[in-house]
C-alpha cells in the first residue's frame, strides 16, 4: 500500500481523467468488444489508480474498476450486450476531475 499512501496521503496531485469509449457494430463469440480510453494529466507519470466504470445495458448494469497507469490506459471490455452508456468514477469515490470525450 506505499504507492497508495505516497500518492493520497503523502502527495498533493489530483488528477484529471478525460475519458472515451467505443462499442463494436457487432457481437462476435467472446461478447461485446468495447474500447476504453482514459487519458491522465495533472499528476506525476507514474501515478496509478483503480477507478470505477459504471456499465448500463438495456437491461442491468455493471460496476467494474480499472487500473489508469500513466499517461494513458486503453484496453478492451468484452461485455455480455452493447452498453447504452459507460460513466467513469461515477459515484466520485476517487478524487478527481473527469472529462469525457468523442471516440477518434
Amino acid at each position: 500500500m506505499d504507492w497508495f499512501f505516497e500518492q493520497w496521503v503523502n502527495g498533493t496531485d489530483m488528477p484529471t481523467y478525460t475519458f472515451a469509449w467505443q462499442a463494436a457494430a457487432a457481437q462476435d463469440s467472446a461478447g461485446f468488444p468495447t474500447r476504453i480510453r482514459i487519458r491522465q494529466t495533472d499528476v506525476p507519470p507514474s501515478f496509478g489508480m483503480y477507478v470505477p466504470l459504471l456499465i448500463k445495458f438495456d437491461q442491468g448494469e455493471s460496476l467494474v474498476r480499472v487500473l489508469v497507469h500513466g499517461p494513458s490506459t486503453e484496453a478492451t471490455l468484452r461485455l455480455p450486450a452493447r452498453p447504452k452508456s459507460i460513466e467513469l468514477n461515477p459515484f466520485e469515490s476517487v478524487l478527481a476531475e473527469v472529462k469525457t470525450e468523442g471516440w477518434h
